[in-house]
């Protein structure tokens, strides 16, 4: 396809058939655990209803740009009542794609203007830079990341809505993901909920257990890392994410010890005292959240000069942010708070 048409439909149809690998495989569960349910006694295999799994595999909006949805929740979001056309309607539909315009208009501007792309592959960049440009090219990869996502999957989902079809939820502000698994949970949305149904909750097999949620997680960044190809740098994304993550696992299981639940009990008993550990035990995963994703924005060898550089410089830059990223575990919590205490009272009559 790629020398009779060129780049642009070939990358195009690459895309989308990957997109429907997964597709594929949601509908293929889902059916076959409805047929499983309903447990009739009749052995006669029924086949999924043509129309809407045509839609489902086809559906505009998501074919290219995304994000993945689970065959079941697509199929429900189809069946609501459409919205009425009302110009309030209207209006919301209308400013839903223009906000979505002014994020590629911000992704464009960021490419021209910081060429995070183009020193993506730049070894020798990260080697010549000094500190404070380093840490701001590091910062530009990762906020260009979270714009690309913020189009690329808002833009269809504003379209989508226009017909009442309720697609996974854009990712909140990055700056308030502290935790590795808030991260992967919030992000990409889509992914994270089609690897926990698919993938992650069939080896955790509904036993809680340290290890078994060690092993799932083990066993969901192998699927991730199998979906980017394997190439080096996704394997130590993965790796790094997969370790964060651990690591939070390991944390509550040693809470549960009585000698540490006696010495928070004595020395953390404030909602201050433990708020502070709580954002300096986060600094250095927040830190370890932002290294792994910087190896999935760039060229190994590049992440590994930027990484290096950051971490070893003493005392700057580490120093610096490590202060900042404490600033930032804080901010997190507040609006953790803030979000509660919102929902609470939308809850209340």
């Amino acid at each position: 396809m790629y020398p009779k048409y060129g780049l642009m439909p070939y990358r195009g149809a690459f895309v989308a058939f990957h997109w429907n690998i997964l597709r594929g495989l949601s509908l293929s569960v889902d059916i076959v655990q409805s047929e499983q349910r309903k447990n009739t006694g009749d052995n006669k295999r029924r086949w999924p209803p043509y129309w809407k799994t045509l839609g489902y595999m086809l559906y505009m909006p998501m074919v290219y740009l995304g994000p993945p949805q689970k065959y079941n929740d697509f199929i429900t979001q189809s069946e609501k009542p459409k919205p009425s056309c009302t110009p309030r309607e209207i209006a919301i539909s209308v400013a839903r794609i223009l906000r979505s315009g002014g994020h590629f208009l911000l992704m464009e501007i960021m490419a021209h203007f910081f060429y995070s792309s183009a020193m993506a592959e730049w070894a020798w960049m990260g080697e010549r830079l000094d500190y404070a440009s380093l840490l701001g090219y590091a910062l530009s990869l990762e906020f260009n990341y979270y714009v690309c996502y913020l189009f690329n999957y808002g833009f269809p989902g504003a379209l989508a809505m226009v017909e009442g079809i309720e697609i996974p939820a854009t990712a909140p502000c990055i700056a308030r993901l502290h935790r590795c698994s808030q991260f992967w949970r919030y992000f990409d949305r889509g992914m994270h909920l089609f690897i926990r149904r698919y993938v992650y909750e069939p080896v955790l097999g509904g036993q809680r257990t340290a290890f078994r949620l060690v092993l799932s997680t083990a066993v969901a960044f192998t699927f991730t890392s199998t979906w980017h190809s394997f190439y080096s740098h996704n394997l130590v994304w993965c790796a790094l994410s997969a370790l964060g993550i651990s690591l939070e696992v390991i944390t509550i299981e040693i809470r549960k010890w009585a000698p540490v639940k006696k010495f928070e009990g004595r020395y953390l008993a404030s909602p201050e005292r433990m708020r502070m550990v709580k954002c300096l035990l986060g600094s250095p995963h927040f830190l370890l959240t932002m290294c792994a994703c910087i190896f999935h924005l760039a060229e190994v060898d590049v992440c590994f000069v930027i990484v290096r550089r950051i971490l070893t410089g003493f005392p700057f830059p580490i120093v610096p942010v490590l202060v900042a990223v404490y600033s930032g575990c804080h901010v997190a919590l507040d609006v953790a708070e803030w979000e509660a205490s919102a929902k609470q009272k939308r809850a209340s009559p």
